[in-house]
């Protein structure tokens, strides 16, 4: 049989909001320009300045500690808007319903006094959250900064800062579906490092078999190849190591150690935060079981089956479509079947690809083709084309770049074009990701 896998849980404490009020209407003046609508209403206002160096100051903090920067999720920005806006109240605020953790302050300035105290209340913010922020397994965030006029012509602000995960894939950590699957987590992070654009495994040289490696490689391969999976899963090579480390965090060993000594194998897989999404795993290949069958199709499926798992699949007993599927517990097929296909795309999602291009003239004459790209979730973006019409309104190349891109905002140079004298032409960019093509719109240059 196969086992199903085990959790391992990371829970982060909740911030309080019992900090001294960072703000005081005596501070000393310093140089900074005021909402404009502060000074006029007593109806709250944002402060989007404030609130896009909130967000700078914990994003220094997490680089300070080797973090990346966070990404900005827009239900925690509605929840710090809400927390800003309570505890600027006078109100006590509550947590997002995920438990992510939360850092607040209030204070009153004159107008003088204002940019320097909002400053003082962002640093005690971004001080008293350092731990959460340089916690590896945070990815996403929320921060606000909002204010009002008081009756007696003081300022009032309130600023929040909320530091936790991407949006579930799943909607709840467990569950089966109608499409041949169930799933025993809340399926891949989309934004962490090691998996949102490549996830890669590793293998275990401990009790290694001579055909151990070309087994794990064909598993990897095939999962790999479903389509619109959005994973990018791949194999990293071999390992010393016998178990997750911060540089290698998903291993296949084969050795012992499943709860139940008939199993073939097993998956400990490690998740994070109320939506217990997937950050690193260990599959075990019973080696006394391969020892005694170690049939190729067999193995493959196993471990495939075992992926699965790392992936967020749970068991899945029933037939889909007419035939058992992959996920099955015991005496299932060895192939990927639809409904594993199914579970796979939904546990790890691909994300949507979005760009946009632009030409910026060159000294020497022509343009400089530059190409933005993003994707909201997993697979990374993996090549960039630029075109642009000639003589005839014909797309021509006009740059290619390719490899494992970041999931993230990126401006990137693709070619260059000069149009001729007097021409028009159009440019436009063709994005691929792991699983998508995108167009963008195309824009006019004249020569």
């Amino acid at each position: 049989m196969r086992l199903a896998p085990v959790r391992t849980i990371v829970a982060v404490a909740l911030l309080g909001a019992t900090a001294a009020p960072a703000a005081a209407s005596d501070r000393v003046a310093s140089a900074g320009v005021l909402p404009a609508a502060v000074a006029l209403t007593s109806t709250p206002v944002a402060d989007s300045a404030a609130t896009a160096r909130l967000h700078a100051a914990a994003d220094r903090v997490r680089s300070a500690h080797g973090q990346q920067a966070l990404f900005g999720r827009s239900a925690y920005a509605g929840h710090a808007k809400l927390i800003a806006t309570a505890t600027m109240n006078g109100l006590a605020p509550s947590a997002p319903g995920d438990d992510a953790p939360i850092a607040y302050l209030a204070g009153t300035a004159t107008d003088g006094t204002y940019a320097a105290s909002v400053d003082a209340a962002i640093t005690a913010i971004v001080n008293a959250a350092t731990a959460v922020l340089a916690y590896p397994l945070h990815t996403d965030g929320g921060w606000y900064v909002v204010t009002k006029r008081l009756t007696d012509g003081r300022i009032r602000y309130g600023a929040a800062l909320v530091v936790g995960w991407p949006s579930p894939n799943v909607s709840r950590t467990s569950g089966c579906a109608s499409g041949g699957y169930c799933w025993s987590n809340g399926g891949l992070n989309p934004h962490l490092p090691w998996t949102r654009n490549t996830v890669k495994w590793y293998l275990s040289t401990s009790g290694l078999p001579s055909a151990g490696e070309s087994l794990v490689k064909a598993a990897i391969a095939k999962v790999n190849a479903v389509s619109r999976f959005g994973a990018h899963v791949v194999y990293g090579g071999r390992t010393t190591a016998t178990g997750p480390t911060s540089t290698r965090r998903f291993v296949v060993v084969f050795g012992s150690g499943c709860s139940e000594s008939t199993a073939l194998g097993c998956t400990i897989t490690s998740t994070q935060g109320t939506y217990k999404m997937v950050f690193q795993a260990k599959t075990i290949i019973t080696m006394s079981r391969y020892r005694a069958n170690p049939s190729t199709t067999w193995w493959t499926g196993t471990l495939m089956h075992e992926i699965g798992h790392a992936m967020g699949l749970g068991h899945f007993e029933s037939t889909y479509g007419g035939t058992y599927q992959l996920m099955r517990s015991a005496h299932g097929p060895d192939y990927i079947k639809s409904g594993d296909m199914n579970g796979l795309r939904d546990v790890a999602p691909a994300g949507r690809l979005s760009a946009s291009v632009t030409a910026k003239p060159r000294s020497t004459g022509g343009y400089t083709l530059v190409v933005r790209t993003a994707n909201s979730g997993l697979g990374g973006v993996r090549a960039v084309r630029t075109q642009c019409t000639d003589a005839n309104g014909a797309w021509q190349t006009t740059g290619l770049v390719s490899g494992t891109y970041d999931t993230r905002a990126t401006n990137r140079t693709v070619g260059a074009f000069t149009p001729p004298r007097g021409a028009t032409r159009s440019c436009r960019a063709i994005v691929r990701s792991k699983t998508a093509v995108m167009t963008t719109a195309s824009i006019t240059v004249r020569g």
